[in-house]
């Protein structure tokens, strides 16, 4: 079975994900009781005309399954 891996700007589909991974990290990195980004935020301010931020997701795709799901993100400031 070979894994492709491939890369994007994230889109408003990946909002969700971005969000949960975020999270996880954060509660990694131990400031979770600190974060406070929102969806809203991540549309307002990643994917609006000017955005302040963007993020690259990594998705894998595994031969055998057409079925893409996101692995990791990438924030760019």
């Amino acid at each position: 079975m070979t894994i492709a891996i491939s890369t994007r700007p994230f889109e408003h589909r990946d909002v969700a994900t971005v969000l949960a991974l975020m999270r996880g990290l954060a509660v990694f990195e131990g400031y979770i009781d600190k974060f406070a980004v929102t969806e809203r935020d991540l549309i307002d301010h990643g994917l609006c005309d000017s955005p302040r931020f963007g993020v690259f997701v990594a998705e894998a795709r595994r031969s055998r399954r057409r079925h893409r799901r996101p692995v990791c993100h990438s924030l760019d400031l």
